[in-house]
């Protein structure tokens, strides 16, 4: 059976966060992410388009640094 995403506000479960201490700035996340959700600020990498997220967990693995996590999103499970 196929994997499906459902992609949007109303099914964000989980939070995407960047550790900037430990972030080198080295663009993999952006470069590896299929969906999208991050962005390049200029001086650093932002998760710019959360909603779009669908939890593939691509980009954890491949940082170097151990940067990017991904929760579960408190605010969202305590609505």
């Amino acid at each position: 059976m196929p994997r499906r995403h459902l992609r949007g506000e109303a099914f964000r479960l989980h939070k995407v966060t960047i550790d900037y201490d430990k972030c080198v700035y080295c663009k993999t996340c952006l470069s590896i992410c299929p969906w999208g959700v991050y962005e390049d600020t200029g001086d650093r990498i932002d998760v710019a388009h959360m909603k779009d997220c669908v939890c593939c967990m691509s980009c954890v693995a491949p940082c170097p640094t151990d940067a990017i996590t991904v929760e579960e999103d408190p605010l969202y499970l305590n609505k």
